[in-house]
C-alpha cells in the first residue's frame, strides 16, 4: 500500500525530467548499470534516494562516476512528500532492481502520472499489470528501446484514481485483515 495525498489538480505539472529514478543508491539496485546506460542518451534524468552505507565502495563509485554525465542529476535522500513534485514533473520512472519486493515508488510515481518501467525481479507486474513496462536487470540495455518506444498517452487522474481505489495502506490493512479472519476461520 501507498500514502496519497489528495489530487493536487487535474493539471499535469511540467515534465521537464524525462527520467526519475528513485531508491537507494546500492547494487540491489543496479544504480550504476542505470546510470551508465542512461549516460548514453540526451535525457534528463535525475537520481533520488539515500546512500547504502552498507554498500560504501559501490556509492563512491557512483558518485564518482556520475560526473561524466551532463544529463544525468543525484539529489540525495528527500522526505516521501518531496517526492511528490519529482513524480508530477518527471515523464518515466525506473527501477531495473536485482532484487525488489512490492516496489511502493512504482505504485506512487503511477499515481502520480508517471510511466512506469520497473524490474522484472519484483512484483510491480502483480499491481501495474500492463500498465507499466517491465525490464530484466540482466538486460539493461534494452532500457533505452523501452523509454524510446511508442506510449499512449494516459490520464493521470485514472492512475491516481486507480492507485487510489486499489492500493492504499486502508485497502491493504482491510484485505489483510480479512485474510486473516479466515485463516483463523478455518481452524
Amino acid at each position: 500500500g501507498v500514502d496519497l495525498i489528495p489530487e493536487l489538480s487535474d493539471n499535469i505539472d511540467n515534465r521537464d525530467i524525462d527520467v526519475l529514478v528513485c531508491g537507494r543508491i546500492e547494487e540491489r539496485k543496479n544504480s550504476l548499470a542505470i546510470l551508465r546506460e542512461l549516460g548514453q542518451t540526451n535525457l534528463t534524468v535525475v537520481f533520488v534516494g539515500g546512500e547504502n552505507l552498507n554498500n560504501k565502495k559501490y556509492v563512491t563509485r557512483f558518485k564518482n562516476e556520475i560526473s561524466k554525465y551532463s544529463n544525468i542529476t543525484f539529489i540525495g535522500k528527500k522526505k516521501p512528500e518531496d517526492l511528490i513534485s519529482l513524480y508530477r514533473h518527471s515523464r518515466f520512472h525506473v527501477s531495473a532492481s536485482w532484487f525488489e519486493v512490492a516496489s511502493l515508488v512504482d505504485l506512487e510515481a503511477y499515481a502520480y502520472g508517471c510511466q512506469v518501467i520497473s524490474s522484472t525481479e519484483g512484483s510491480t507486474h502483480e499491481y501495474l499489470k500492463d500498465n507499466a513496462r517491465y525490464i530484466s536487470p540482466h538486460n539493461i540495455k534494452s532500457l533505452t528501446d523501452l523509454l524510446t518506444a511508442p506510449y499512449s498517452d494516459k490520464n493521470p487522474s485514472e492512475q491516481y484514481q486507480y492507485i487510489n481505489q486499489n492500493y492504499t495502506w486502508k485497502i491493504a490493512s482491510k484485505k489483510l485483515h480479512g485474510f486473516l479472519l479466515e485463516v483463523v476461520n478455518v481452524k
